[in-house]
């Protein structure tokens, strides 16, 4: 009995070995075709891809080498202001328009051009790293990556005005990282800071304005101009726009101050620079009888959002960056202790930029130039304060917050 029972357990093994395995596993065909798809072969690297990847691991440690670098920057001070930008911020702030229009693009800062040679006669050089800095110790560097086959020049806009800059050069060589001598220049401190976004015309930081003899106001905080999509003014934010907007401005919060209800434009879920940016529509009337007083309550929603520095950098626009968005930058600064006539150059810059025609204190002056001057207050801040505390019903709180965060000595 034990005999047949031990013969019939080999004969089972038997035809089960000959199946070719358990129960559970695939038919024969599937396990072929399965193996018969071969993976597609990776691409071949850009150029683009291998800088970048010689650049990571050129943040190790490098072998200080400025003998092998000649760095050519700016000689004495930069102005990031082009020659006629410059022209008329020395001339008298009513001549604007002898300068620039209001119909052609011409707002965008000018870039700092950084050049440099490398004498290592024996290194293959796969692409070069460049880095600039307000610190010296490059805690925070801008960058750019060059490849060894390109020209040996970087340029960076969008550069705070009244600052002391740093760079340096690194020479990627495989394994061996060769870094030059620290070179730097300065920035001239005329104000407006005006910016690139690429795409958007008319953009300048709010900050950068002398309040007084000590103090001035920050820069990087508050930024004003007109809309990143307009069909009317033909404005498209490109893909390097965004990229500005987000790493080297930082915004965090849009605000869009167009006429959502009357249907000057459709209403957004959320910001063209991504849906992690803070995106609030606190509409703006256009009508100038409205300007002011009737945008009370959108404006103390702008002065509420700009306290909050979780919110910051804040980004505010209209359609062109002009007059909606003119008159709370007007208020902004002025209650900040800007003086008037730094107010109204400000405003006029904006012809600058690509706004429909020419701008003139006149266009302002009724709409709220002369309203704010009939207020109670013995300055031009204490008008503006006056305004904000009993028309936009703002606390003390949040004003002294605002001129906190956007106040700097200097």
């Amino acid at each position: 009995m034990k005999k047949s029972c031990l013969i019939f357990i080999l004969v089972m093994l038997l035809i089960l070995s000959a199946c070719g395995g358990n129960a559970g596993d695939e038919p024969a065909s599937a396990a072929s075709e399965a193996t018969a798809v071969l993976p597609e072969e990776p691409p071949e690297p850009s150029e683009e891809a291998t800088a970048e990847e010689s650049a990571e691991e050129s943040r190790e440690a490098a072998v200080a080498a400025p003998e092998l670098f000649v760095l050519s920057g700016p000689g004495g001070e930069f102005d990031i202001h082009t020659e006629d930008q410059a022209l008329y911020l020395q001339d008298v702030y009513t001549r604007a328009a002898a300068y620039a229009d209001g119909w052609h693009e011409c707002s965008k800062p000018r870039s700092v051009r950084l050049e440099w040679t490398f004498d290592g006669e024996n290194a293959d050089v796969t692409v070069f790293r460049v880095l600039l800095d307000t610190d010296e110790a490059f805690g925070s560097p801008r960058e750019k990556l060059i490849p060894a086959s390109e020209e040996r020049a970087a340029e960076f806009c969008n550069l705070f005005i009244g600052a002391d800059y740093y760079w340096k050069v690194l020479a990627i060589c495989g394994d061996k990282v060769f870094e030059s001598g620290v070179s730097g220049f300065s920035t001239s401190s005329a104000a407006p800071r005006n910016l690139n976004i690429e795409g958007v015309s008319n953009v300048r930081d709010v900050g950068g304005w002398i309040i007084d003899g000590s103090h001035r106001v920050k820069q990087g905080v508050v930024y004003r101009g007109a809309a990143f999509e307009d069909e009317n003014y033909d404005t498209h934010i490109t893909e390097e726009g965004v990229r500005r907007a987000r790493e080297e401005l930082g915004i965090k919060t849009e605000i869009e101050l167009r006429w959502i209800t009357q249907k000057e434009i459709k209403s957004r879920s959320e910001s063209l620079l991504g849906g992690d940016v803070n995106y609030y529509e606190f509409e703006f009337s256009y009508n100038d009888e409205e300007l002011l007083e009737g945008n009370a309550k959108s404006i103390a929603r702008c002065f509420r959002t700009i306290a909050n520095e979780k919110k910051h950098p804040v980004y505010y626009h209209c359609r062109i960056g002009t007059d909606r968005t003119g008159v709370l930058t007007y208020l902004l600064l002025g209650f900040l202790g800007v003086e008037k006539e730094t107010l109204l150059r400000d405003y006029l810059f904006s012809n600058f930029g690509y706004v429909g025609g020419n701008r003139s204190v006149d266009s302002i002056k009724k709409a709220y130039i002369d309203i704010i001057d009939s207020y109670e207050g013995g300055t031009l801040q204490e008008k503006i304060t006056w305004f904000l505390k009993n028309k936009c019903r703002l606390s003390d709180d949040v004003l002294n917050r605002v001129k906190e965060l956007l106040t700097e000595e200097y």
